[in-house]
């Protein structure tokens, strides 16, 4: 995805007056930048949420899945029908529609809570839910806005591994917003920092997902440590 000189202001505040990235296809790219510099907006901009705006994104997708930092699941549908619900629209054969609800809540692990609703499921669950959802979706983009914040470390732990187990069957070209460099860096294939139009720094890392650790990329995590430090006092505390 070619992003090219986006322009966008919120009434009279300008967000972008001309951002430029590129988001290799079939990837992950993690945007990263401190509270306010545009991440989420760009990702509205994306999506069509944001217009109209300045500039060029191309190619343009017709079918984009949303992951978001709540599950925002529909609380008077079951698990069941909440993952079925994102395919009514492209996919008109019931039977099939059920089939992959089921092959996805068995990759979740979840089919034994099919028929549970929102209330009723934990944070994990729920957050599962959503992974189930955004995949069962045939969407050619993926966009992701902090989806693992709030969780704890055991189960953000669990439910990335989930996210990359998914992943890797099927890559789609996807962009993801995070404060957390260790998630980008678990998870990405290109990280950018942000600050509005400012590309502060950007690094490919090209070792499989599988074999990463956070201790094969200390430099990289070290400098966007010392980059995002300069911009947020959040950062500083953790750099080492």
């Amino acid at each position: 995805m070619l992003i090219e000189n986006i322009g966008f202001a919120y009434r009279e505040k300008k967000v972008f007056d001309s951002l430029n990235l590129f988001a290799p296809e079939h990837s992950i790219t993690a945007i990263l930048g401190p509270s306010g510099c545009g991440k989420t907006t760009l990702l509205k901009i994306i999506s069509g949420q944001n217009k109209p705006f300045c500039g060029r994104i191309t190619p343009k997708y017709d079918s984009i899945g949303y992951i978001f930092q709540e599950p925002t699941l529909l609380c008077h549908f079951n698990v069941r029908n909440n993952v079925e619900f994102v395919l009514k629209s492209v996919i008109k054969d019931k039977e099939k529609r059920k089939a992959i609800v089921k092959m996805m809540l068995e990759k979740v692990a979840l089919i034994d809570a099919a028929e549970k609703y929102p209330s009723q499921l934990s944070g994990g669950m729920a957050q599962r839910v959503s992974l189930a959802r955004a995949f069962a979706y045939p969407s050619e983009l993926l966009l992701m806005d902090e989806p693992f914040k709030g969780l704890d470390f055991a189960l953000k732990k669990k439910i990335i591994s989930l996210f990359c187990k998914l992943y890797e069957e099927e890559k789609r070209t996807t962009i993801f917003v995070t404060h957390d460099i260790d998630e980008a860096i678990k998870l990405a294939d290109k990280i950018y920092v942000i600050n509005g139009d400012n590309v502060l720094y950007e690094v490919e890392l090209d070792m499989p997902r599988e074999n990463r650790s956070i201790a094969s990329f200390s430099e990289v995590r070290k400098s966007l440590y010392e980059v995002l430090s300069t911009l947020s006092l959040d950062y500083s505390p953790l750099l080492k």
